[in-house]
C-alpha cells in the first residue's frame, strides 16, 4: 500500500468525521432554537402516558373522536387570562395561545409566562388561579353518582396555584393535585360553610408548600397524611413526609402611599416610595403593584426585604399595591389593597387676587383672593395659609412711596401663576 494511498484514506476519514461533527453541531443548534421558541417545563411525555390525538374546531376547542365514539366531558375552561398564556393538547407537539372560554379536556396542559396569569374555571363558583411561570396538566373530571361528588385531578408541575371552591348541600367539589413529591386533596364539604381557599406552590428546590386560608386540605407524602386547617401551611420535600402544620405569618400594615392619594408631576414622574410595617420576625416580603384591583395586570411582583420598595418610572394613571409576609417558602396574610394615582399636570393653578385701592393715610393693606385648592401661596415670597376651598387673606404693612406686591401660587406639580400690583403709600 503506497504512502499516497494512505494519505488519501486518512484525508477522506477526516472529511467524513468533520461532516458528522458538523451535522451534530447543527442538530444541537436546532434543539436550542426549539427550546427558546417553545415554553420550557417538564415534557408531557414524562408526566403522562398515552392520550389520543386532538384538534381545534371553529366552534371551540375539543378533542378529536373516532366514528361512534362518545365525546368525553370537558374538565374545565379558561375563565380569563392576562399576557402570555399557552395551552397544549396531550398528543400535540406545539403550544398555542389560549382564548377566553376555551374548553380544557383530560390531559390538557396550560402554562403562564412571566407576569402572566390565567383563571381555570370548573364552574361559576369553583376555580384555580395560575400565577406567573406556572404549568399544570388537567388529568380528569369524574363524578360519584352515589355521593354526588365532583372531582378534578390536576398535575402541578411548576409555579403557583390559588384555589377557591364553593360547594353546596347537594354537591361537593373536590380537587386533587399531584405534586413533585406528594398529593393534596381539598374538598368543599370539609369546611363548615362549604368553601375552601388555598394556595399550592412548587418551590425552586422542587419542594411544595400548601397554605390554607379557609377550609381544610389533606396533604399526603411518603405514606403520611397531615390535615392543614385555616391559616396554616405545610411543606413537602422530595424525600420526606409533610412537615407539621404551622401558622401563616400575619399580614403587614401598609404605611405609604396611603389609600387614594395622588401624586402630581409636570414633566418627569416622581419616585414613589412604598413602606409597610410587618411582623418583627419576618424579614422577607412579596411586593405586588398592578394597574387593576384584581392584580391581573401586574407591573411589579418581587420578593423584597423589610426596607420597602421604590419605583421611579411609572406612567400616569391609577395603581394598586399590596404586600404579603414570607416565612421561608410560605406566603402569609396580605395587607389591604391601597390605591394611588399619578397625574401629569401642566396647567398653571388658578389665581384671583382682589387688589383694592389704597386710601391716603393707610399704613396697612388688606389683601384677599382665591387659588386652586391644595396649592401653596406666597405673598412677597412669604408663605400664606390657604383654606380647603383655596381662599386666602393677608394684611401687609406699607412703606412710604411705591410698594410692589407679588402673589404666587404653586400647585403640587410645580406649575406657577403669579400676579403683581403697585400700591402707593401716602402717609
Amino acid at each position: 500500500m503506497s504512502r499516497k494511498f494512505l494519505q488519501t484514506v486518512v484525508r477522506r476519514a477526516l472529511e467524513i468525521a468533520g461532516a458528522v461533527l458538523m451535522a451534530i453541531l447543527c442538530f444541537m443548534v436546532f434543539l436550542l432554537i426549539l427550546k427558546l421558541i417553545f415554553p420550557s417545563g417538564t415534557p408531557l411525555s414524562e408526566l403522562m402516558i398515552g392520550g389520543e390525538s386532538e384538534e381545534e374546531e371553529v366552534a371551540g376547542v375539543r378533542p378529536r373522536t373516532r366514528p361512534g365514539e362518545q365525546l368525553e366531558p370537558f374538565a374545565a375552561s379558561i375563565g380569563s387570562y392576562h399576557n402570555t398564556v399557552r395551552s397544549k393538547r396531550s398528543a400535540d407537539v406545539a403550544w398555542s395561545d389560549v382564548r377566553e372560554g376555551m374548553l380544557l379536556y383530560n390531559k390538557d396542559a396550560v402554562q403562564t409566562a412571566k407576569q402572566s396569569s390565567a383563571l381555570i374555571s370548573f364552574d361559576a363558583t369553583n376555580s384555580l388561579e395560575m400565577s406567573s411561570n406556572s404549568l399544570l396538566i388537567i388529568r380528569s373530571l369524574t363524578r360519584d353518582p352515589v355521593r354526588n361528588d365532583r372531582k378534578s385531578v390536576l398535575l402541578v408541575v411548576d409555579g403557583e396555584l390559588r384555589g377557591r371552591l364553593s360547594g353546596s348541600p347537594q354537591e361537593t367539589v373536590q380537587v386533587e393535585m399531584a405534586l413533585p413529591a406528594g398529593m393534596v386533596r381539598v374538598q368543599s364539604r370539609k369546611s363548615p360553610d362549604g368553601k375552601a381557599d388555598f394556595t399550592v406552590r412548587v418551590n425552586p428546590d422542587k419542594s411544595s408548600t400548601i397554605a390554607v386560608r379557609h377550609g381544610l386540605a389533606e396533604v399526603t407524602a411518603q405514606g403520611r397524611t397531615v390535615r392543614v386547617g385555616p391559616d396554616l401551611f405545610t411543606t413537602v420535600g422530595l424525600t420526606g413526609p409533610p412537615t407539621k402544620p404551622r401558622e401563616l405569618p400575619t399580614a403587614p400594615v401598609a404605611v405609604s402611599p396611603t389609600d387614594n392619594v395622588s401624586f402630581a408631576y409636570r414633566e418627569l414622574p416622581p419616585k414613589v416610595r412604598f413602606l409597610w410595617q410587618g411582623p418583627a420576625a419576618i424579614k422577607g416580603f412579596r411586593f405586588q403593584l398592578a394597574t387593576d384591583p384584581e392584580f391581573k395586570k401586574l407591573v411589579v411582583d418581587e420578593q423584597v426585604g423589610p426596607a420597602g420598595f421604590s419605583h421611579g418610572s411609572l406612567r400616569q394613571g391609577a395603581y394598586y399595591w399590596r404586600v404579603t409576609s414570607l416565612d421561608g417558602w410560605s406566603e402569609g396574610g396580605t395587607s389591604p389593597v391601597s390605591r394611588f394615582r399619578l397625574v401629569q399636570d401642566r396647567e398653571p393653578p388658578r389665581l384671583q387676587v382682589d387688589f383694592a385701592p389704597a386710601q391716603p393715610g393707610d399704613r396697612y393693606y388688606f389683601l384677599t383672593g382665591t387659588t386652586e385648592a391644595g396649592a401653596e401661596l406666597f405673598v412677597n415670597t412669604k408663605p400664606v395659609p390657604v383654606d380647603g376651598s383655596g381662599a386666602f387673606s393677608q394684611t401687609l404693612q406699607l412703606q412710604r412711596g411705591i410698594n410692589v406686591i407679588t402673589v404666587e401660587a404653586v400647585d403640587a406639580a410645580g406649575n406657577i401663576t403669579y400676579k403683581t400690583h403697585r400700591v402707593m403709600g401716602k402717609f
